[in-house]
């Protein structure tokens, strides 16, 4: 090989090199991670595990000293143990652990649990990565969790690089029934506005099948700054979930006027907040803006 064809092929090996390593520097930091949060660069399977294992600690901290923790995938289950140091964790059953080949190898080591009649009447934690799932498949995951689970109660939310992360946390009560199904939301539209001006107009949708909503707010960098006019006809979202009979009654839509005025021209990052009729408060990830 020529010198210069060498000499070519070392320097793009460094830089590529170079760019990796920037690469893993940025993962290294939450701000790092929170300003990948938007893009398709952001490392999923490396983020989030250390703030659920401080939140799962604060919780353990409030509950009796043989509290069993179960996640609901592998992959969490695993981070969970290392963080917490324990080999007790047992897991649900999930399509991430068949699409991994880990569904048997859980079983072999009697980690796998089937649910409630495996926890026994003491307490337990319930530990969820909600966005594990694709959102499509979530209605479905929590109706398969509530009949694992049997009970499940108002969710804890943690939402970790602006809610690329998401996990729920529940302490459900042996001896009661019925579920509080997490609630879903999703900005449909945000219209560009007028020239000139910074006021945008925001639609979407939100719902807790069989508990209802009875409010959404819209958050702007992670505070709340006007409640969104909701109960709006969606049709097209409750036949999309299959709810249309059940809830046919049942306005989902949302919309809400954003007036971006005061804000500097850069990135701002947009959320709902879901309020529940049970008294659950539920944030949605985020999603940035770009203000000119």
């Amino acid at each position: 090989m020529a010198a210069g064809a060498r000499l070519a092929v070392h320097a793009v090996a460094a830089a590529g090199l170079v760019a990796l390593l920037a690469y893993f520097a940025v993962l290294a930091l939450p701000q790092g991670r929170a300003w990948l949060a938007g893009g398709k660069a952001y490392a999923d399977n490396f983020s989030g595990w250390q703030e659920v294992a401080v939140a799962v600690r604060a919780d353990l901290a409030t509950m009796p000293a043989d509290t069993r923790i179960v996640a609901d995938n592998f992959m969490l289950g695993a981070q969970l143990s290392l963080a917490l140091d324990r080999d007790d964790i047992v897991v649900l059953d999930h399509p991430l652990n068949h699409k991994h080949g880990r569904a048997a190898q859980l079983s072999d080591w009697g980690l796998s649990s089937a649910g409630r009649a495996d926890w026994g009447e003491g307490p337990v934690l319930l530990v969820v990565e909600d966005t594990a799932r694709p959102l499509k498949r979530r209605l479905e995951g929590y109706r398969g969790l509530c009949a694992k689970a049997g009970h499940l109660p108002v969710p804890q939310v943690l939402n970790v690089d602006h809610g690329r992360k998401r996990f729920l946390r529940f302490q459900p009560d042996p001896q009661r029934s019925g579920c509080s199904i997490p609630a879903m939301a999703w900005v449909d539209v945000l219209d560009p506005g007028l020239r000139g001006t910074k006021r945008r107009t925001l639609e979407g949708w939100a719902m807790k099948p069989g508990v209802g909503v009875s409010r959404v707010a819209v958050t702007l960098d992670g505070v709340e700054v006007v409640e969104a006019e909701y109960g709006l006809p969606r049709a097209d979202v409750l036949n999309y979930w299959g709810l249309a009979q059940e809830e046919s009654d049942v306005g989902v839509g949302l919309r809400a006027d954003i007036d971006l005025t005061d804000r500097a021209p850069g990135i701002v990052w947009l959320g709902l907040v879901v309020y529940g009729k049970d008294g659950s408060i539920e944030p949605w990830p985020e999603q940035p803006v770009r203000i000119e």
